[in-house]
């Protein structure tokens, strides 16, 4: 099974890979970064399987029709969430969330040990959903700008809506690159 995960690092702009996204077994797309979809289907592609968010914005499920019978992942990036959140967004959208709150704990526990921001970014906790949930042959980072080339400064498709608040976080991206090599997927960049 061949996985795209589609972030929000700007490489996208102009790249003409929507063909290629799309030809994935699975795309997963972060966030808000789903409108790309209807604004820009050339290089982002059309395909939706699995839409992922933070449990702090689940707003971003709001308004996603393209996404009907597909899945959602919430990361609990704080190691907890507010239930009655969940349930109203879950009643919203008429699905259930997959929520795998001790795998992401146990790993964000490890992360603190080796790091010092407090949690992964939402693509890395992308990537490890991707690999506790459907164990693909080949998984592909489509947009992942700083988090394969951590030299790199961040920045973002401006075209995708920020959902968060305050200056944008501060990840410890060299780390998470590090881990990145030690989850033993094929993995390659787009």
């Amino acid at each position: 099974m061949k996985v795209v995960i589609v972030g929000h690092g700007p490489s996208l702009l102009g790249s003409r890979n929507g063909v290629s996204i799309d030809s994935a077994d699975v795309v997963v797309r972060l966030k808000q970064g789903w409108k790309q979809c209807l604004d820009n289907p050339d290089d982002y592609g059309t395909k939706v399987d699995v839409l992922m968010t933070s449990t702090e914005t689940l707003g971003c499920f709001k308004g996603c029709g393209i996404l009907s019978e597909k899945r959602y992942w919430c990361y609990p990036k704080y190691g907890w969430f507010e239930p009655s959140h969940i349930v109203d967004m879950e009643n919203h959208v008429g699905k259930l969330f997959d929520i795998p709150l001790n795998m992401i704990n146990k790993f964000n526990w490890n992360f603190r040990r080796v790091s010092t921001h407090p949690n992964v970014s939402l693509g890395m906790a992308a990537i490890l959903y991707v690999k506790h949930y459907l164990e693909p042959a080949e998984l592909v980072l489509a947009g992942f700008d700083t988090l394969l080339d951590p030299l790199k400064a961040f920045e973002r498709n401006p075209n995708i809506p920020r959902t968060g608040i305050g200056p944008y976080p501060d990840h410890d991206w060299k780390m998470e690159n590090l881990l990145l090599q030690q989850l033993r997927l094929n993995m390659r960049p787009i």
